[in-house]
């Protein structure tokens, strides 16, 4: 899951690009408005889910969402939806309000879902359950959001600083995994490279699931060809013979209704023989 990757609607290529064995299904912050091609506009938010394309033909995107959030169903044994979020951040024109309406986007999502699938959330929550000053009042909504819709922080996550502002004083643990069932068997924060100009740390999860097995092969299938050269077409023959018999009741009638069926059979028979 990706948060601020600062890409525009037209550059959503550029992910793959990249990162060659995955499929990328992205969220621009211009997804939904029409820029003058001659304004120079800065790139900001968005959000992706990257999947290995191993395990494509499992990835369902959901519709859900504004473009702060993206959503994919994996459709396995139990099925489970994943959904990666950037929640409004402090500061501009932005209000309580706006997070507020993200949170209640998020808890229909949930609703709509959970009755057939388990539920994960992850991302740059922009809240923090454990702060070291004073709880902000967006603190307060955001575990008032976790507790209304049954979601709760994995018992392996661990009470450290994910977010390092550029000012190198303020730090903070705002981005996190939420579930909605112990699914989450490992939780772990990584420092990030410092060569990367993220001010965010990356943080890995790992779950047990059961992933039946799939053909993923890209080839059309053939049917095999049959090596008249190789086969007893004496006995071919016969065979036919003996199972055409099967057309031989006189009691039924050949009409519009049933002349497909019987044709059906008959190749059944070809086909099998």
């Amino acid at each position: 899951m990706l948060q601020e990757h600062w890409l525009h609607n037209r550059e959503k290529q550029v992910l793959e690009e990249f990162l060659t064995d995955f499929l990328c299904l992205v969220k621009c912050f211009d997804d939904d408005k029409t820029n003058d091609p001659t304004e120079r506009r800065r790139g900001h938010a968005g959000v992706a889910i990257c999947v290995n394309k191993k395990l494509q033909n499992l990835v369902e995107l959901l519709p859900d969402g504004c473009n702060r959030v993206i959503a994919i169903r994996l459709n396995i044994k139990q099925p489970l939806v994943l959904i990666c979020v950037y929640m409004p951040t402090r500061g501009g024109n932005i209000t309580i309000e706006d997070f507020k309406t993200v949170l209640d986007e998020l808890s229909e999502m949930i609703e709509k879902y959970l009755p057939t699938s388990d539920i994960i959330i992850g991302g740059d929550m922009n809240a923090s359950l454990h702060r070291n000053e004073r709880k902000i009042p967006r603190d307060i909504v955001f575990d008032e959001f976790l507790k209304s819709n049954g979601l709760s922080i994995p018992s392996t996550c661990k009470k450290q600083s994910t977010f390092f502002h550029f000012n190198n004083r303020d730090e903070s643990q705002i981005d996190y995994f939420v579930e909605t069932s112990a699914m989450v068997k490992k939780y772990l924060s990584f420092n990030r490279e410092f060569q990367n100009l993220s001010t965010h740390d990356p943080i890995m999860i790992s779950i047990n699931c059961c992933i039946e097995r799939m053909d993923i092969s890209t080839s059309d299938p053939r049917p095999l060809r049959i090596k008249w050269d190789k086969i007893d077409k004496q006995k071919y023959e016969n065979l036919i013979q003996e199972r055409l018999t099967e057309f031989n009741d006189v009691s039924v009638v050949e009409t519009a209704e049933n002349i497909e069926n019987i044709l059906t059979k008959f190749s059944d028979i070809i086909v099998t023989t």
